[in-house]
């Protein structure tokens, strides 16, 4: 195991230690899990966003909560444009007081000590420079799960209604949620296993593009998909309401998604450092332009989530009966499309096809 993986491991287990048990919003535990992310932020060299400068936590109204937010370089609120790479820390609590609880490692403290991890990466090779066109804002947030969740005690709701730098100023969100696992079971082929999913690029100009360029990281795999065949899920959504571009990034449920198993010892820390190197591949290629990146609020691009679905039928194949035909209708759903989107009709039977996949992956 690689120093980088063995601080991700690191960070997980201490989120899922007795001491954080379940990381309920206003919970103690809660509390404890808030002080080791500050404690992590201080060691990577990140320094607080908040009003006076001084300030790590951000107090959400009502829940007993807080976001954790730091930066890396300039000040914010000096107009410069920002981008801010975010995931929640909460999780589930308790499933029997105080004995067993829901640990959430992948959910979401992989997504956290990711988080951490490229913060240390960005704050040594970044900062200072005098280069960046983008101030990078980090926040761990708090109330995902419910009862907080598309309520406004949720974390990134409570962010974006009450941000510590102006909303405008930021032009690219990147959520990262359940993307410590690997997908299937432990006999998928690597290229199912090492699959993250990137959605909601199509909603920004030029964010696509800039993926793209991306050269390939050993151990990890970004496929592209539409961020239209998801309900709410995630954080991304109070900024995908207000127009600010974003990228959700997640390997989506598995098999111990909110249950008691979801423990340490069944994440895939190796993807979990690829994905450190892919992320700071994307802040740093982002943070090139000086031009402000601009939403689009009708964008789609059922195309490439077709393509990225038809990639995934040729390995499953080898694990999945149904797999063969699958990729049957895909392909007669990608002869139906009229340029980027399928008709209303052919899109109703591409949700039935994420669901049925969804199924096989966990």
């Amino acid at each position: 195991m690689s120093l980088l993986e063995r601080r991700l491991r690191a960070t997980v287990e201490g989120l899922c230690s007795p001491g954080c048990a379940g990381r309920a919003t206003g919970s103690p535990q809660g509390e404890a899990a808030r002080a080791l992310i500050i404690e992590a932020f201080v060691s990577t060299g990140l320094r607080p966003v908040m009003e006076q400068g001084s300030q790590w936590e951000q107090p959400i109204a009502g829940s007993g909560g807080a976001n954790v937010v730091g930066r890396i370089s300039g000040y914010p609120n000096h107009g410069r444009l920002a981008m801010l790479l975010g995931a929640h820390y909460d999780h589930l609590g308790w499933r029997v007081p105080g004995v067993e609880a829901f640990w959430g490692a992948d959910d979401n403290a992989a997504a956290v000590a990711i988080l951490i991890e490229v913060g240390r990466l960005l704050t040594t090779r970044l900062r200072g420079s005098g280069g960046l066109s983008r101030d990078i804002i980090l926040c761990a947030f708090d109330g995902e799960e419910p009862p907080q969740f598309l309520t406004p005690t949720m974390g990134s709701e409570h962010f974006a209604r009450h941000p510590p730098l102006p909303l405008e100023n930021i032009d690219l969100v990147i959520v990262l949620d359940l993307v410590g696992h690997g997908l299937g079971g432990e006999g998928f082929p690597p290229e199912v296993r090492e699959t993250l999913f990137a959605l909601g690029a199509e909603l920004s100009e030029g964010t696509a593009c800039l993926m793209d360029k991306i050269p390939p990281v050993r151990g990890m795999i970004t496929r592209r998909v539409g961020i239209n065949v998801l309900p709410p899920v995630s954080d991304y959504y109070p900024f995908q309401q207000r127009g600010i571009p974003f990228v959700f990034i997640t390997g989506g449920r598995w098999r111990h998604y909110h249950k008691t198993s979801d423990t340490p010892d069944r994440l895939d820390y190796g993807k979990m450092a690829a994905t450190v190197g892919w992320l700071e591949q994307l802040i740093q290629l982002a943070t090139t332009s000086p031009a402000k990146r601009q939403f689009l609020a009708g964008g789609r691009d059922d195309q490439t989530t077709l393509r990225t679905f038809a990639e995934l039928m040729g390995p499953l194949v080898q694990v999945w009966p149904d797999a063969a035909k699958m990729l049957g209708r895909i392909d007669a759903l990608t002869a139906s499309l009229a340029g980027d989107r399928l008709p209303p009709s052919a899109f109703t039977e591409l949700l039935t096809l994420v669901a049925l996949l969804e199924s096989a992956l966990v």
